[in-house]
């Protein structure tokens, strides 16, 4: 059983939930983004939740089922239909063999999560299907979609059944940590952290999302480089905020003003270029 892709969209990815414990040799631990609705999306369908799954981002791909599948939609609401009919999001369908799946404009967030049933017969690479394209040696490059590419899928657990469960909702106030660095920062620069709002840039991806808005002060002295995590704020020499997300590199060289917690690092994930956003501390 398998389907076919007529269009890929802006980027449309296998993921999964990513690589752990390789940050010491370099490696990000990748996977969905927004973790939470990448779970949900199997769920729909009774599939482990860690089963490979599409994300797709702002402009969804045109993908033909060539057997009869049942998915799961989460995520962004980027306006999903089926032979040309709106079909509804954090909903099970059932698929029958023929059927395209399309996308509109964006409703909602930023990117949303296809599963289908059964388990993907995709490449790994260090227990995961997810693709890390930057470096020397780009891995899982069949998990990034191209056209006409035939995705198999050994299917178990066709239904006929419909579920629906709520998805979650966005939040555009992010919350922070302390960071390695943030006792460092003056009090007048976290005041601005936490007082103003921030824009994303269209150089937000998989790696990291930068930010524009008010200069932060960064502390008079330079920084080796030090390890940092998905979701560490970093502050540039410009006094901009950049924030590592599940992709990005595992060391930087600016100051560390603090650290998103994993729901907001999810909440990011659904966060579009000019879209805006503040921070909330939990520092103590």
């Amino acid at each position: 059983m398998s389907v076919r892709i007529i269009s890929t969209g802006l980027y449309t990815t296998i993921q999964d939930a990513g690589r752990a414990g390789y940050a010491h040799q370099g490696i990000p631990p990748g996977g969905a983004l927004d973790l939470p609705s990448y779970h949900l999306s199997n769920t729909l369908i009774n599939n482990d939740i860690s089963q490979c799954a599409l994300e797709i981002t702002l402009s969804g791909p045109k993908i033909e089922f060539l057997d009869d599948h049942i998915i799961g939609l989460s995520g962004a609401d980027l306006s999903p239909k089926i032979n040309g009919e709106a079909i509804t999001m954090n909903q099970s369908h059932s698929i029958p063999r023929g059927s395209v799946l399309s996308f509109g404009r964006p409703l909602s967030g930023c990117r949303a999560y296809l599963s289908i049933s059964g388990e993907w017969d995709i490449p790994y690479w260090l227990g995961s299907v997810s693709p890390m394209t930057y470096g020397e040696c780009p891995v899982n490059k069949t998990s990034i979609l191209t056209k006409d590419q035939i995705i198999p899928i050994v299917s178990t657990n066709l239904r006929s059944a419909s579920v629906a469960l709520s998805g979650r909702k966005f939040s555009n106030e992010l919350e922070v940590m302390l960071g390695p660095e943030t006792e460092e920062f003056s009090s007048q620069a976290l005041s601005t952290l936490f007082s103003e709002s921030y824009m994303v840039t269209d150089s937000a991806n998989r790696m990291g999302y930068r930010l524009s808005g008010p200069t932060i002060t960064v502390p008079d002295y330079q920084l080796i480089s030090s390890p940092v995590i998905p979701g560490t704020m970093q502050v540039n020499s410009q006094g901009q905020i950049i924030i590592t997300h599940r992709d990005g590199q595992t060391t930087g060289g600016y100051h560390r003003i603090g650290v998103l917690t994993e729901q907001s690092l999810n909440d990011l994930a659904q966060l579009k270029p000019r879209d805006t956003l503040t921070f909330k501390s939990l520092m103590t």
